[in-house]
């Protein structure tokens, strides 16, 4: 993961339905139920419900979250690997 020590994020959810957020590297996958995204201090998990992206710039490190959000966690990078794989969209249409 680049520079992580140099760089910090912030995570606010307001009213467990609009959760923003700064310093965000990369969204590594994401569905309506979960995302996966990068950032300074590793992998955050997100799960929720009706979840979609309200707003993202990755020039400014800014994403925005809306829907019912219900579990924030960071992940190892091995967590990372196996919810990807078990989360692929292309895996879900191809069943």
């Amino acid at each position: 993961m680049r520079g992580r020590t140099e760089l910090s994020h912030r995570v606010q959810l307001q009213n467990r339905n609009v959760l923003e957020m700064t310093g965000i590297l990369s969204v590594e996958c994401f569905d309506s139920n979960e995302f996966i995204v990068e950032t300074p201090q590793g992998f955050l998990h997100i799960r929720g419900r009706d979840l979609h992206i309200k707003s993202l710039d990755l020039n400014d490190q800014q994403l925005s979250i809306q829907g019912e959000v219900n579990d924030l966690s960071y992940l190892q990078s091995v967590e990372v690997g196996k919810t990807k794989r078990k989360q692929s969209m292309l895996g879900r249409i191809f069943k």
